[in-house]
């Protein structure tokens, strides 16, 4: 942005415009969750917008003058979406006013105050609320802890390791769906084949060839990502929870609960069995594997261990471990394109690892910790288990709430972008299919392609 930009945009000259919305009546109680609709239009430039923030806003006059107190707000990242002249974008909000709020009255008024944070001055909106003297419905709720719904909703079933899952495939992507099986799709979103088993888990081979996957009988087989066929199932006497084909191609590691499988690379029979790990813990003997992820082009791969809190390099040769580290809860590992940099997710927050397994960030995913009807027992909410997903170029990373919301944050975790739920709702895993692109699927069985600072879903199929 040059200079005279720069400098009309800090007198207002040429901005975007916003006007905004409030559903239903303009009064509340105290704990009241406002909902409504911002819409954001280019001025006479175009501007990146960063980000939609909405506040509640307490006015009290005194002495001839306006006070102005921002008692609530939020902030809606967007990534510094460019928008053009005369272009225009709507998004929903939800603000909840505060529970201690002081009623409408005397010298007492309310707004709710959007606005666009853009270069410059940051235009915004007015709506004029009233808060009435009772408390609502939603006042022994918080918004920012939950996403609250009024009515019960029946959430299809996944387990506390995250049963649902989309991997990547050099020409499309294939999704996990557990006991709903395999549904492979072009990068476009139409349908390859699909396959009513083989659900559990997979791993794509580093080639993109071939696809190693367990069903729920204890078994695994391979499958051609072109064509959905399917090889004879191998028994392998325990469920698999997680797999990965070893860099140096010499083996196929499982995770199966209390131990590691080490599987043929090229019939998947069962070879050799990890049942401890001498990594520093108090008994190497008690081993819960959840997770496992190969180090390219070597026989090397990491263990997650989410009861002993630990992430432990091991060698495909000896299979002893060669290095260890504390991470709470650790449950998930995915590396990065590059093999430098391990994801690993924990209950609500992302360390990311380095290949010495140096902690180099540690952070919570931003969001609500769950969903929860109004007026539920304590403690009762639906709890989407966070899964961190790195781009290709290693600079960002998508990752969903607690709450099913969609996130682009940096490997600082800063937020970049958030999806709005009339976007993406209840998302339970997403991938990148490039630097820009990504697959997310949702609890109602059903997959979505957008764009980091896309505004609507280049596709939405149903797999379930």
């Amino acid at each position: 942005m040059g200079f005279l930009s720069s400098l009309l945009g800090m007198v207002g000259v040429g901005q975007p415009t916003v006007t905004a919305e409030i559903e239903g009546k303009k009064a509340f109680g105290r704990g009241a969750i406002v909902r409504g609709h911002v819409t954001v239009t280019g001025g006479s430039r175009e501007l990146p917008v960063s980000g939609v923030e909405v506040a509640v806003v307490k006015l009290e006059e005194e002495d001839d003058m306006t006070n102005r107190d921002r008692v609530a707000e939020v902030s809606l990242p967007m990534g510094g979406l460019e928008l053009a002249p005369e272009a225009s974008f709507t998004i929903p909000f939800e603000i909840q006013i505060p529970k201690d709020a002081d009623p409408t009255g005397g010298d007492t008024k309310w707004q709710v105050v959007a606005s666009a944070d853009v270069p410059g001055w940051d235009p915004e909106a007015e709506i004029d609320v009233k808060i009435h003297d009772e408390d609502d419905d939603a006042a022994g709720e918080s918004l920012e802890e939950h996403f609250l719904i009024e009515h019960e909703r029946s959430f299809r079933h996944s387990s506390v390791r995250g049963d649902f899952r989309v991997h990547r495939l050099p020409d499309g992507f294939v999704t996990q769906w557990n006991d709903g099986g395999l549904v492979c799709r072009e990068a476009d979103g139409s349908e390859r084949w699909r396959l009513h088993d083989f659900g559990r888990t997979l791993a794509v081979h580093p080639d993109g060839d071939r696809i190693i996957a367990a069903d729920g009988q204890k078994n695994v087989a391979f499958i051609d990502p072109v064509t959905g066929e399917v090889g004879d199932p191998v028994a392998v006497g325990a469920y698999v929870d997680g797999l990965a084909f070893l860099g140096d191609g010499s083996a196929i590691v499982a995770a199966a609960t209390e131990r590691v499988l080490i599987l043929d690379p090229e019939t998947a029979a069962l070879k050799k069995k990890i049942r401890k790990l001498d990594d520093g813990r108090d008994d190497p003997s008690e081993l819960y594997v959840s997770s496992v992820a190969a180090v390219p082009g070597t026989n090397r791969f990491y263990v997650a261990d989410p009861n002993a809190n630990r992430v432990t390099l091991v060698s495909g040769k000896s299979l002893k471990a060669k290095k260890s580290v504390e991470v709470y809860n650790a449950h998930d590992l995915r590396l990065g394109e590059d093999g430098e940099t391990l994801l690993v997710d924990g209950h609500d927050d992302v360390a990311i690892l380095d290949p010495k397994l140096k902690l180099t960030a540690n952070f919570d995913v931003p969001g609500q910790k769950g969903v929860r009807q109004i007026g539920e027992t304590e403690y009762s909410c639906e709890h989407f288990k966070t899964n961190a997903t790195l781009s290709p170029d290693g600079s960002r990373i998508v990752v969903n709430d607690c709450s099913g919301l969609l996130w682009v944050v940096g490997t600082d975790g800063e937020p970049i972008r958030a999806f709005t739920r009339d976007i993406l709702d209840h998302v339970e895993f997403a991938t990148w299919l490039d630097d820009e692109r990504i697959v997310a699927i949702t609890n109602d069985g059903r997959v979505h392609g957008v764009t980091v600072d896309g505004l609507e879903t280049s596709f939405s199929e149903e797999d379930l």
